[in-house]
């Protein structure tokens, strides 16, 4: 109690003091049991001196679990025993590593099966699947966050389920689902969230914004425009709201009404998500020009590829070989790098070919060593991952024009 009372006023090193005598001089106590796990929660937060004075260096205090189990191995029928499994799955957990935790909660339920620690041991077996799942699918791995989930409904008693609050997890198995055109499944998922009331509290935008991109995904274009109206509706306050805006002024723009789609897309870049992230491809830069000083005064990144980045290299002072480029353009470009240089992303690596055709032969260079027989057809797999980093953390992505010759 002593050790307790000094680590809740902060007294860290006091507290080691008083479990390290415990442990010396009651080894097979309560409170040396005690001591014990503390020692390992301790372990959790930082390093332990344990060539100080005052704590002796034995095996079992290498690391968390290794203390944890030691009072399991010393007291294997003490409550704390139980205790000190739930402390290593937990550890497990916190690390990532998840199957060890699972494995853990399983030995803690097989040993036992009526303890008074059973619900907490659920729930935390509970956290681990969910946290598993959204793993998973932040890796791309989608077939195996589907399967994690559905293992957590099948293993995981409903009445944890419900306390579990797994709404995050579920919009990652629903959009699992879409990676993988399984449009059907993902629908039934983020409709299983629209139907629970805390479900629709919790994660209710987001589900109805992503169930609109599922069906405009899957071709159902009409059912795509009624859920987002649905959404604009239910959720006027939402952050998602211009999302959901330019995705009505996609439809509006496919069923070629020209004003409506312009009026929406104007209205979802008044206050986008962020970050908010321009990407602009194509041939040339001079008719864009307007529209990127535009963006310029709202996004938080732009990328330049494809044709109208030669001008822009050429403005950086690189020589671009026989790629298309617009001369009297370079003043402006240089005059945009010069006040905007920190939001404007350029290629740092090309693709360049001798001629714009698939046969052609073609290698990979730096900006600065294009050949001057050969064009820039395409940015290099450096400036991909540069993309790729700025896209990944992006809210909101606006898109015209390719990076490259297609």
């Amino acid at each position: 109690r002593l050790g307790d009372l000094y680590l809740q006023q902060k007294r860290r090193d006091d507290a080691l003091k008083v479990y390290a005598r415990v442990i010396r001089r009651y080894p097979l106590s309560e409170g040396g049991m005690v001591s014990l796990i503390r020692l390992g929660d301790l372990m959790q937060e930082g390093d332990l001196n344990l060539e100080s004075e005052h704590i002796f260096p034995v095996p079992f205090l290498a690391d968390p679990v290794s203390t944890y189990r030691k009072v399991i191995e010393l007291a294997p029928a003490n409550p704390l025993a139980e205790v000190a499994f739930l402390r290593i799955a937990d550890f497990y957990r916190k690390k990532g590593e998840y199957l060890k935790a699972l494995a853990t909660l399983q030995e803690f339920f097989g040993k036992y099966p009526e303890s008074r620690l059973l619900q907490n041991g659920r729930a935390l077996q509970a956290e681990t699947f969910l946290d598993q799942t959204v793993f998973y699918h932040s890796r791309g791995y989608f077939l195996r966050a589907i399967q994690t989930y559905t293992h957590f409904r099948a293993t995981v008693p409903e009445s944890v389920i419900k306390q579990a609050r797994p709404f995050k997890a579920m919009l990652m198995v629903g959009d699992s689902y879409v990676r993988l055109g399984l449009h059907n499944q993902a629908n039934q998922m983020f409709e299983s969230i629209l139907g629970d009331a805390e479900g629709v509290v919790v994660a209710g935008d987001e589900a109805l914004f992503r169930l609109s991109q599922s069906h405009l995904q899957a071709g159902s274009r009409d059912r795509a425009g009624q859920v987002a109206q649905q959404f604009l509706i239910t959720f006027p306050r939402s952050k998602l709201r211009s999302p959901v805006l330019a995705l009505l002024g996609e439809l509006a723009f496919d069923a070629r009404d020209l004003r409506g789609a312009a009026s929406l897309l104007s209205r979802a870049l008044e206050h986008p998500e962020r970050p908010f992230v321009a990407i602009m491809g194509g041939a040339k830069v001079s008719d864009k020009f307007a529209v990127i000083e535009n963006l310029l005064t709202k996004v938080d990144r732009l990328l330049i590829g494809g044709g109208m980045a030669n001008t822009f290299l050429a403005g950086q002072g690189f020589e671009v070989g026989k790629s298309l480029l617009e001369p009297d353009q370079v003043p402006v470009a240089e005059e945009l790098l010069r006040v905007a240089s920190d939001r404007i992303g350029l290629p740092a690596d090309v693709v360049a070919a001798t001629k714009a055709e698939a046969s052609a032969q073609s290698k990979v260079v730096g900006v600065e060593e294009v050949p001057a027989d050969m064009m820039i057809v395409d940015i290099g797999p450096d400036t991909v991952r540069e993309f790729a980093k700025s896209i990944r953390g992006a809210r909101m992505i606006l898109w015209n024009g390719p990076m490259g010759i297609f």
